[in-house]
Order: structure tokens, then C-alpha cells, then sequence
């Protein structure tokens, strides 16, 4: 059963690295995007093929268990991806706000000079 289960999760980190290649060669994702996904991918197929690495880590970082040590990195990996995705999403916003000015200021109506309201 358990090489069964292995042969699933090889299988997905594999999949994922081919989706995350083809992405990058379409120009969805940057060089950064690829060798994040990247790394991500292999080291997940190197923990699910050699399960015996997550415990040596585990045990060097007086972790209780494998599976808390995956819980554990996973959270900081999460937070990681989600900072990069706030920092993408901040300049994001400030070109829209930058842009939006340019305009504003290029629309408005100029006053006209010489001629007095009533």
C-alpha cells in the first residue's frame, strides 16, 4: 500500500513540475516563479520517494515527528508565497494608482482664458 501511495505523490510532484515547465515556456511565469515551483516540486518528490530524510531533518531540529515537520515547513513555505504574492499585488496597485492619475491629469479640461463667467 505504501508504494502504492508513493508511486501517487511521484507522480503529482512530477505532474506539477511538467505544468509549472510549460507555464514558464508559455510566459506565465517568470525565471524566479519556475526555480520556486521548481525546487518546491522536487524536494516534495525527494520526501514522498525517501520518507527516511524527512526523519534525519526531523530529528536535527528536535521535531517530534515527520509529519509535524512537513506541517511545519509547509506553513513557512505558505507564508513565503503569500508575501510574494502581497508584494506583486502592492506594485500592481501602484502602476493602476499611477496610471489613473496620468489619465485624470490628461482629461481634465483646461480653463479658458479670456473669456469672464457670468
Amino acid at each position: 500500500m505504501e508504494i502504492i501511495l508513493q508511486s501517487i505523490g511521484f507522480g503529482f510532484a512530477l505532474f506539477m513540475l511538467y505544468i509549472t515547465f510549460t507555464q514558464f515556456k508559455r510566459g506565465d511565469l517568470t525565471s524566479k516563479d519556475l526555480a520556486l515551483w521548481g525546487i518546491a516540486w522536487v524536494v516534495l518528490g525527494i520526501f514522498i520517494l525517501f520518507p527516511q530524510v524527512i526523519d534525519s531533518f526531523a530529528g536535527s531540529l528536535s521535531v517530534q515527528g515527520a509529519m509535524q515537520f512537513i506541517i511545519l515547513i509547509s506553513i513557512g513555505f505558505l507564508f513565503i508565497v503569500s508575501f510574494i504574492v502581497y508584494q506583486k499585488m502592492r506594485k500592481q496597485e501602484m502602476k493602476i494608482n499611477k496610471l489613473i492619475s496620468a489619465v485624470t491629469i490628461e482629461k481634465t479640461p483646461e480653463p479658458m482664458e479670456g473669456k469672464k463667467e457670468e
